[in-house]
């Protein structure tokens, strides 16, 4: 077990201590979720830093940090939805959602199939948005500031690169499986 493995873990194990605070706890514990929320969305970057860094990069790693990543992700956006169900269209959460699913569908036949599909930057770049985004819309307001437009815009623009993300990693995982390769990297 690897530290970058221990903070996967630590973020899978913080989806329900945010969703408690979120939803038992009332607004007034809005920057206790936020907190939680950050400090997991944050050990996304951390557990790929060390583990490239100090080499120790896993196939459990491989496998679990992008799975995390999309059981925080929906999980945040569901949540979102049901508390304040009026600023994140049905829709959108559907598209999250169903991106969400589909890239673990498209991974896990990937995988089934003895090969391996590298996750590029751009993937990265579009998970960092909405980790903002949704710490942003947790948090909703702060005294007198609301945050919820700046958060909604962010939210949109890495809906909009995950959907983009997405072809890439589809079109680059149907061309992986009707290969004779074993890895493919995405020209993203």
């Amino acid at each position: 077990m690897t530290t970058a493995n221990v903070l996967t873990i630590s973020r899978l194990l913080a989806v329900p201590v945010y969703l408690y605070i979120f939803f038992a706890m009332g607004d007034g514990y809005r920057p206790l979720a936020l907190v939680v929320f950050g400090l997991a969305a944050l050990t996304d970057y951390f557990d790929g830093f060390l583990a490239r860094r100090s080499g120790t990069v896993t196939e459990f790693g491989k496998i679990a940090d992008p799975l995390v990543d999309r059981v925080l992700i929906m999980s945040a956006v569901i949540a979102l939805y049901i508390k304040a169900a009026g600023f994140l269209p049905v829709w959108a959460v559907a598209v999250v959602v169903g991106r969400d699913i589909l890239m673990l569908i498209g991974a896990a036949v990937v995988l089934l199939n003895r090969k391996s599909l590298q996750i590029k930057m751009a993937g990265k770049v579009a998970t960092a948005i909405i980790l903002v985004a949704l710490s942003i819309l947790t948090i909703d307001k702060l005294g007198n500031l609301y945050l919820r437009d700046v958060g909604l815009a962010l939210f949109y623009l890495g809906l909009a690169f995950s959907l983009i993300t997405g072809l890439f990693y589809l079109g680059s995982g149907t061309k992986l499986l009707l290969s004779k390769q074993g890895s493919e990297e995405i020209p993203v």
